[in-house]
């Protein structure tokens, strides 16, 4: 079973000793994301960027288990790279969106994702 169907699955159950095993087993993790989320957004909202952060990690790293779709090939990952880039530098010129590009770069990671999936494979 991946790590992001397990949280789902613990979270569904209410199971909150299970999230602090898994804090308390990966605190150089845990400070290592809330250090990089706190550097990138100047300290506001560090904690739902570093929540974002973790399940776009869990999401990249268990796509292939969960619906076997490949994530870690030459093609996927430059297009993703490319829209990323573009749609990142629009993002980041809209005011009601500049506060909020960690949402949009793990929205854009699953779209490209899709079209990847549905239209270039």
């Amino acid at each position: 079973m991946t790590i992001f169907i397990e949280a789902v699955l613990n979270l569904a159950t209410l199971n909150i000793g299970w999230f602090i095993d898994l804090i308390f087993g990966n605190l150089f993790w845990v400070f290592a994301f809330a250090a990089l989320a706190a550097f990138f957004y100047s300290g506001k909202n560090w904690l739902l960027a570093s929540i974002m952060l973790v399940l776009w990690i869990w999401l990249s790293v268990d796509t292939p288990a969960i619906w076997g779709l490949t994530v870690l090939v030459a093609g996927f990952l430059a297009f993703n790279y490319v829209s990323r880039v573009a749609v990142l530098t629009f993002a980041s010129t809209i005011p009601a969106l500049k506060g909020r590009l960690v949402l949009v770069n793990l929205t854009l990671f699953i779209v490209t994702l899709a079209i990847y999936h549905i239209i270039l494979t």
